[in-house]
């Protein structure tokens, strides 16, 4: 798997679950907090994430953090 490869998986999946639980971009980067057009570029699988906001994210969307980076989050 290349470096790329796990961003843009990243990204998908962080999509899925936001319109999964009907969640704007806006209302995701307000709760995380961060610029929406910088979430939009995670999501694309255009921007790296850090660590931390990797665990924003996740905890944003109630998920753990393992799951979001796994990509087997479910649809629960």
């Amino acid at each position: 798997l290349h470096d790329s490869d796990f961003y843009v998986r990243f990204g998908q999946e962080v999509k899925r679950l936001r319109e999964q639980r009907q969640l704007t971009q806006e209302d995701l980067s307000r709760t995380v907090p961060i610029d929406r057009g910088y979430l939009s570029e995670v999501e694309a699988g255009k921007r790296r994430v850090s660590l931390y906001l990797a665990h924003q994210i996740a905890h944003a969307l109630e998920r753990s953090l393992d799951d979001l980076l796994s990509g087997e989050a479910g649809d629960e």
